[in-house]
């Protein structure tokens, strides 16, 4: 008898897809907000989802740990809204693939949110004393209730035809190189 081949059935078999490695993040923050843009190393991994795992651990300084939120993107930048100025977060970033497989966290980075600017001015500015190239300016510190945060400076604005600017950290500046008789505001 001669050899011949019966019937088959055809099969479509798919490997498994790659786990991906922990990524890279850089991290972008305001008062409220932290963003980890993250970074996958290339490859076939057919990402579908970019996390991170964000664990608030101080507020103003205090220890203050609370349990963890994670969020995903499909795209690079994962964005916490709703966080608590001058605080540190641990935050660790991770990549789910297309077949749902999670690759493993990164290492944690630390992001700290901003301080928020003063809620009042200084009081009580006022002119102290005066030459005619000179003028010293005093005032009242921000109460420290109103500082949220804490204080790095004072930045003087004054300006006669052209705009000046001084950073001090007292309640007192002598501002020299003024022109004779010129009104400065």
């Amino acid at each position: 008898s001669t050899g011949g081949t019966g019937p088959y059935a055809p099969i479509t078999a798919t490997t498994l897809q790659a786990v991906p490695p922990a990524p890279t993040a850089v991290f972008s923050t305001t008062t409220t907000s932290i963003t980890a843009t993250l970074t996958v190393v290339p490859g076939h991994f057919h990402i579908d989802k970019r996390c991170a795992k964000f664990t608030r651990t101080m507020v103003s300084g205090q220890s203050s740990v609370l349990p963890a939120v994670t969020m995903c993107s499909s795209t690079a930048m994962v964005t916490l809204t709703g966080t608590e100025e001058d605080s540190q977060y641990s935050v660790a970033v991770f990549v789910n693939n297309t077949a749902s497989q999670t690759g493993p966290e990164s290492n944690p980075y630390t992001a700290n949110t901003l301080a928020a600017a003063p809620s009042l001015a200084p009081g009580g500015l006022q002119q102290t004393a005066r030459t005619a190239t000179t003028v010293t300016l005093t005032w009242n510190a921000v109460a420290f209730l109103e500082l949220n945060g804490v204080f790095v400076k004072y930045n003087i604005n004054y300006t006669s035809s052209a705009k000046m600017s001084v950073d001090v950290t007292s309640g007192i500046i002598t501002i020299s190189g003024l022109t004779l008789a010129s009104t400065y505001i």
